[in-house]
């Protein structure tokens, strides 16, 4: 993956400049495309996923069977194997039950829980584990060959001797949770374990969400927190701030929908963050981290879909099994299909090195 550069500021580093006008609309072309999957018999975690296209290879989490990830071919969708991650105390097990995944190196596959990373290989057989020094965290990435967690304040990776390197400004001492400001140590725990990371070969993105509002994304390289991605606003006037959900006069907080908010984060092969929520208004947005430049992805099926990756111009969607009742439609958290659709354009400009197929 191309490594992006970045321009430094003085005072606060901010990776990504303010976009500029007229910037690249789409939206999911479901008239075309192809399916991979597609039997109501399945049910897959879509929380629990990634792609290697390179390998041609989908890891999807087994919702009926949840000490199992099942593999299947993007290009026909045959079921190929399921990668054994059982629950217990043992080297290779998970005392919390695995709740995260990324792809690691030599076609392996990192797969984590709340304290322990377990490293599997191409044949899906595991070879090493993990605990980090930090608050316990669900999600791992691939950050230059090493697994990384999310940590208060930066990330921890993962060292040669199986000790942990800290990077950025990081406040917690193990597993303890330092205060901040007014804000209590329960809270500041939270939002760690709902934290998103996405790494580079050399850069970790990690993706925090608030109570209200869009998240914030932060990156560190191997030596110091170098700033964050800023987030466009323009095209998303008006979501930023709780919209109820139909049907709901006065929701909680977690019932707003807010636009570009708790955002799934992983990188197209052109080095472009790409950030996928679940809004009915917007899927996400493909962010240039060097330039600010955008694509903003708009949802036309509400919450029919949910995107998984971006793969040169189609996105990699699950379908959310979904049950009719009394005229209104209920989607839960399981996928019985999964498909690969083009995206089209619906107006702006496209940047450089994003979507170049897409006119």
């Amino acid at each position: 993956m191309p490594r992006p550069t970045f321009p430094w500021v003085a005072g606060l580093i901010v990776l990504a400049a303010s976009p500029a006008t007229g910037q690249l609309v789409v939206e999911i072309d479901f008239e075309a495309g192809r399916t991979i999957i597609s039997d109501e018999w399945r049910a897959m975690d879509p929380y629990l996923a990634d792609a290697d296209f390179q390998r041609g290879l989908l890891y999807v989490g087994d919702s009926e069977e949840p000490n199992g990830i099942m593999v299947f071919s993007l290009e026909t969708g045959q079921w190929i194997q399921t990668i054994a991650t059982p629950k217990g105390e043992g080297p290779y097990e998970f005392p919390y039950r695995r709740r995260g995944m990324a792809l690691g190196p030599d076609g392996g596959l990192y797969v984590s829980g709340f304290q322990r990373i377990v490293e599997f290989d191409m044949a899906g057989e595991p070879v090493s584990s993990w605990t980090p020094h930090a608050p316990p965290s669900p999600v791992v990435c691939n950050f230059g060959g090493a697994p990384a967690v999310v940590t208060q304040g930066g990330v921890v990776r993962r060292t040669a001797d199986g000790a942990g390197q800290t990077i950025g400004t990081v406040r917690s001492d193990g597993e303890a949770i330092s205060p901040k400001g007014t804000e209590s140590p329960v809270v500041t725990a939270m939002r760690l374990r709902e934290a998103r990371i996405a790494c580079t070969e050399d850069r970790a993105y990690v993706v925090t969400s608030y109570e209200m509002g869009p998240d914030s994304v932060f990156v560190y390289d191997q030596a110091e927190e170098i700033g964050r991605v800023v987030l466009p606003t323009e095209g998303v006037d008006g979501m930023m701030d709780c919209r109820p959900w139909r049907y709901v006069s006065q929701p909680p907080p977690e019932h707003c929908l807010v636009g570009l908010h708790k955002l799934t984060s992983s990188f197209d092969e052109h080095g472009n963050l790409v950030l996928f929520g679940f809004d009915e208004q917007i899927h996400g947005v493909i962010i240039d981290p060097e330039t600010g430049c955008h694509t903003l992805i708009r949802n036309t099926t509400r919450f029919a879909y949910m995107p998984l990756r971006v793969h040169a111009d189609s996105v990699l969607v699950f379908h959310n099994d979904v049950e009719e009742r009394a005229g209104r439609a209920t989607y839960w958290d399981t996928a019985t299909g999964a498909s690969l659709h083009p995206l089209r354009r619906v107006s702006g400009e496209s940047c450089p090195r994003m979507l170049p197929s897409v006119r």
